[in-house]
């Protein structure tokens, strides 16, 4: 037996604006709170990033630091390697002097060995005055203090180049050794740089998304606002509607004419389903035993809502008589209206064609309001 269809006669009926209203409203809620989030996120991102940046920036600087005190050192590197190596140049000079020395020197001591072997005779006896003679030796004597006086200069020039020398060496091992420290330092520096330069550059991209998706729900938020505006305008004026007419489909209880003359066999309401040992069921309307090709006529003026077949009613029409009240005729051979067409009182919507469960061709009738099946007997005139 039919219990009322599930097509959409809810609490508030097809056109159910307030309904529409709440779920939209519900919607912007979570869309609000949605973008709430969203907000919150990105300024903890933006309080992630600021510090991010100052280290960047300090970072930038202390490099730019390192930068200037490597050239700087390998500019003085470069100097003492020249100065090293103009000592190097000097020394070479030097050695190569103190040997023409040393040859010259022994030379000599081999001449004056040779003179000491051969005695003081033959070189008194090769002057030709006392006077030649004193200035020969005077000139031996010379030669000997000159020589020995050169020789201590370039072992003293010796002695201070190679400490020069040394000295250098260890300015240049200095040097090189800050120069690898400052190479160091600036490559952790830069590496320290280019970590926290990949971390600003995910906080960013995370806070681009952010923002792209905090205008999507904005966009969204904004829509719904829109829609929530129409619907309230839209329910305001079937308010104002409602209001035009309102009562008038109540004002017709009791003399709303039948949809078919025929007799009621199945009333509203509950019912004992034969063979089920007293198992109880619940009719929410009325059904009308009349002939095959029976007009079925509208009860009251209305809107077409639905008119088509839907499975355990057979071919059905819903009429909104405005104010959620509703009727409905099923168990149709045919219809002959169609979805949002407007109708009269006593308009042909179909011909009777089903069949009851006491026998015969007839048609099933209910009335509704706010989705609520009613009783149709107290509202349809009653048969003379």
């Amino acid at each position: 037996m039919l219990a009322g269809p599930t097509i959409g006669l809810a609490a508030d009926g097809p056109r159910d604006l307030g309904e529409q209203i709440r779920k939209n409203q519900d919607r912007m809620t979570a869309t609000q709170g949605k973008i709430e989030e969203s907000q919150k996120a990105v300024r903890a991102l933006e309080a992630r990033e600021k510090p991010i940046d100052r280290q960047l920036e300090a970072l930038s600087q202390t490099l730019n630091t390192l930068y200037g005190q490597e050239n700087q050192t390998r500019s003085q590197l470069t100097a003492i390697r020249k100065r090293l190596n103009a000592a190097k140049r000097r020394q070479t000079a030097l050695e190569k002097e103190i040997r023409i020395l040393e040859h010259n020197a022994a030379q000599r001591l081999i001449a004056f060995y040779k003179l000491n072997r051969l005695g003081v005779v033959p070189v008194v006896l090769s002057c030709n005055s006392l006077s030649e003679l004193l200035h020969k030796q005077k000139a031996l004597e010379a030669i000997s203090q000159h020589d020995s006086a050169l020789w201590s200069t370039l072992q003293e020039k010796k002695r201070a180049l190679e400490s020069l020398r040394r000295q250098t060496a260890r300015e240049e091992g200095t040097k090189a050794d800050l120069l690898a420290r400052l190479r160091k330092e600036k490559e952790k520096i830069a590496k320290h740089k280019d970590d926290q330069t990949r971390l600003l550059a995910a906080i960013r991209s995370d806070k681009k998304r952010l923002i792209n998706h905090l205008s999507t729900l904005k966009a969204s938020a904004e829509t719904l606002e829109k829609t929530i505006r129409e619907l309230k305008a839209l329910r305001d004026k079937d308010q104002q509607a409602d209001e035009g007419s309102r009562g008038a489909f109540l004002a017709a209880k009791g003399v709303l004419p039948p949809p078919v003359d025929g007799e009621v066999v199945e009333p509203f309401g509950s019912y004992e389903i034969n063979g089920h040992y007293g198992t109880k069921g619940f009719r929410s309307g009325i059904h009308f035993q009349v002939d095959p090709g029976t007009p079925v006529r509208a009860v009251y003026d209305g809107d077409v809502i639905y008119a088509d077949r839907l499975r355990g009613y057979g071919n059905m029409v819903i009429i909104d008589h405005g104010d959620h009240f509703y009727t409905l005729c099923a168990q149709l051979a045919d219809f002959f209206v169609q979805k949002s067409d407007i109708i009269s009182a006593g308009n042909v919507i179909g011909i009777a064609g089903g069949v009851s469960t006491h026998g015969g061709s007839g048609i099933y009738f209910e009335i509704r309001h706010h989705g609520k099946p009613l009783d149709p007997a107290p509202w349809l005139l009653k048969r003379q």
